[in-house]
């Protein structure tokens, strides 16, 4: 949906809408904002659980490739290389997931911010809390405020993504590494 609605159509008074409805067009208008804003959190909920799902069953099934490459009498040679061609297969997959739900989610989030602000409500308040690494290790103020830069900047989306990236390099290494070892 477009946020390029104007304002004061959307919210028009109640005496105009019932000058062309008979009472119910404010109302109605109003019912509906509120019934948008509500599926719109709900659809941004349900897109961050599905991200937190995905990555769940990512760590789950690239600890278990790994474990098995890894292992003591684990692969060699061309079976290695097989594995980390799926690893990059699995790697790449849910990355992409993680885009497209990413991209939904924040279009829902979008949406729902521009009705609140439509409608003066208050559910999505800017990030109140910011992290303090100084809570956790004495470091020097410099050291620190840099740190609580780069943390307090970065979404969660970007430590999935990082994550992902990363698994996606280490299968390509399995992948080498097998393959150099086949060869020799």
């Amino acid at each position: 949906m477009s946020n390029d609605i104007d304002d004061d159509k959307l919210l028009s008074s109640s005496e105009s809408a019932k000058s062309e409805d008979g009472g119910e067009g404010g109302n109605n208008r109003y019912q509906n904002l509120i019934d948008e804003y509500k599926e719109a959190s709900h659809y941004h909920r349900l897109h961050i659980t599905l991200l937190f799902g995905q990555l769940t069953v990512y760590l789950g099934v690239s600890g278990a490739l790994i474990n098995f490459v890894t292992k003591d009498s684990g692969p060699e040679g061309l079976m290695l290389t097989l594995i980390g061609v799926f690893g990059c297969i699995i790697s790449f997959v849910f990355l992409i997931q993680h885009e497209r739900v990413y991209a939904s989610s924040y279009s829902a989030r979008s949406r729902a911010e521009y009705i609140q602000h439509l409608l003066d409500l208050e559910l999505y308040k800017p990030n109140i809390s910011q992290f303090d690494i100084q809570k956790l290790l004495p470091l020097g103020e410099n050291t620190s405020n840099r740190i609580n830069s780069i943390v307090n900047k970065t979404e969660a989306a970007s430590a999935n993504r990082l994550l992902y990236i990363s698994g996606f390099i280490y299968w390509i290494f399995a992948c080498l590494y097998g393959f150099i070892s086949a060869l020799v």
